[in-house]
């Protein structure tokens, strides 16, 4: 909660929680599931990059454990969700002029306040590598916002990128995690990470709406389906 000085964080689904309501689930013959958890992070849902430790008024590294070994015995699947595509001042953790994307005329790519950036898409595998080192993640699984969704040049000029480049840091990002035996779970679905993805979600329910098209076909869900379990924006 947004608040004049000190920001309020408010726990809405401890770990114990989660463990408690997949449990039901689980009583009630639901034997497939495939979950994801937002805002487990210390500065809470909406405050990227992605860091460590899990917030400890959720249940900290400890409720975490608990949870996916819950998961693991019963053969079902979790993803944690992470951004690794952009950065709020508030936590800290990247540089405001040297880590983001900028314009062509040198000035960041930010909103309004100056306080929520994108971040370069190097520096993004650099902070996912980050990610491992202190986390020693090995249960569950990685939920990546944007990075299916987010393609653009870079005129940073320690890491300039053009949009190919991106989406090849893109899949870097994927393939480390992949590497370490971690389920992916991608966020828009673009061509590029379709050999990585174990899922797709936020996946286009519409055409891009050109003047020239009268219908829209679900083409994309044709293309996927029976490959990779997917979902579309949440109604």
């Amino acid at each position: 909660e947004d608040r004049m000085l000190i920001d309020k964080f408010i726990p809405m689904t401890t770990f114990d929680n989660a463990r408690e309501i997949t449990g039901v689930l689980v009583k009630a013959g639901v034997d497939d599931i495939q979950l994801m958890l937002k805002g487990w992070t210390k500065n809470g849902y909406g405050i990227y990059p992605t860091g460590w430790p899990p917030d400890r008024r959720l249940g900290g590294n400890s409720g975490l454990n608990k949870f996916t070994e819950f998961i693991e015995n019963n053969n079902l699947n979790m993803y944690l969700h992470t951004n690794f595509t952009e950065g709020d001042l508030r936590s800290g953790g990247f540089s405001a002029k040297k880590d983001v994307v900028f314009h062509g005329n040198n000035l960041p790519v930010t909103d309004s306040r100056k306080t929520s950036f994108l971040i370069n898409p190097v520096t993004a595998l650099q902070k996912l590598k980050a990610f491992f080192t202190h986390s020693n993640l090995s249960k569950g699984g990685l939920a990546f916002e944007n990075i299916g969704r987010y393609v653009y040049q870079d005129y940073n000029r320690s890491n300039p990128l053009t949009r190919a480049l991106t989406a090849k840091s893109w899949q870097g990002v994927l393939e480390a995690t992949t590497k370490k035996n971690l389920p992916v779970a991608v966020d828009g679905g673009n061509l590029y990470v379709l050999k990585y993805a174990d899922r797709l979600y936020g996946i286009p329910m519409t055409s891009s709406n050109y003047f020239i098209t009268d219908e829209d076909v679900p083409f994309y869900q044709m293309v996927v389906h029976g490959a990779i379990p997917y979902s579309t924006e949440p109604g």
